[in-house]
């Protein structure tokens, strides 16, 4: 018996109360008691389990699982053997428990008979496979997503360098001061334009962990400017008025990547 707060319970009761699945096996294997939860989680009454034995119910694959801790015990190798076993179940899909099996000796110490713990973790189980098939899934995302960037990258800034290169003929025969200073933004918003598509790849890698950010102090006052020239304009255009207030205090990040950021909050 077990005297406890909530008074005495006989070993029985205890067995039986058991959260989990448990069993009591001669050293042949054959189940002699079982509890109503091993009952339950193998999806059979108490008189069909206590006419078999413990293969008779595990996986043919895992029952070398079962045949290594009755020897491992047996042989005094270890005082209880723990690892993870499938169940075949009637009428329904295979079970993963784990189990935990000991030894029990009479009053003589000679083996007797084996205690079996059975938990259910097939849904643990299950939301792990499912976990690490949606890692890999999103792993052949980013890789896919790498290779668009790489090309996408490679395929406009051939476009845009004949674009820069137009703009910098056409500044050079412009004598008109008014054209030639909105040339010379063009100019920038184009060198703006090619600095976003040279760190696109490395955004890329940025996501995977290939690469850290280059953090570094820097004038962050050009990068201001490039981004007012650029977007002045675009809120005009909607009736708004964007008014910059340059810092005073010197930047300190990867430049490349706190552009991109600064440009898509404005």
């Amino acid at each position: 018996t077990v005297r406890g707060s909530r008074g005495t319970w006989s070993a029985r009761e205890a067995f039986e109360a058991a959260p989990h699945g448990m069993a009591m096996c001669g050293l042949d294997g054959r189940f002699i008691e079982v509890n109503t939860t091993l009952c339950r989680i193998l999806n059979r009454d108490e008189a069909t389990l206590t006419s078999l034995d413990v293969t008779a119910v595990a996986h043919p694959e895992d029952h070398n699982v079962y045949l290594e801790a009755a020897r491992r015990l047996l042989a005094d190798d270890v005082r209880v053997f723990a690892g993870e076993m499938r169940f075949v179940r009637p009428g329904s899909s295979d079970l993963r428990g784990h189990v935990s099996v000991a030894l029990a000796r009479d009053g003589h110490g000679r083996p007797h008979h084996l205690i079996i713990h059975l938990q259910d973790v097939t849904r643990q189980v299950g939301a792990e496979v499912r976990l690490h098939e949606a890692v890999a899934t999103a792993e052949q995302a980013l890789l896919a997503k790498t290779r668009f960037l790489a090309a996408a990258s490679h395929d406009l800034r051939q476009p845009l360098q004949a674009l820069n290169l137009f703009v910098s003929v056409l500044s050079g025969r412009e004598t008109d001061p008014a054209k030639k200073d909105i040339l010379a933004k063009v100019e920038r918003s184009l060198e703006g334009l090619a600095d976003l598509m040279n760190t696109l790849l490395d955004i890329s890698k940025l996501e995977g962990g290939a690469i850290l950010p280059d953090q570094r102090a820097f004038d962050i006052h050009p990068m201001i400017r490039r981004l007012a020239e650029e977007f002045t304009p675009m809120a005009a255009d909607i009736g708004l008025t964007l008014r910059v207030v340059p810092p005073t205090a010197p930047g300190f990040s990867d430049p490349a990547l706190l552009e991109i950021i600064l440009r898509n909050l404005i």
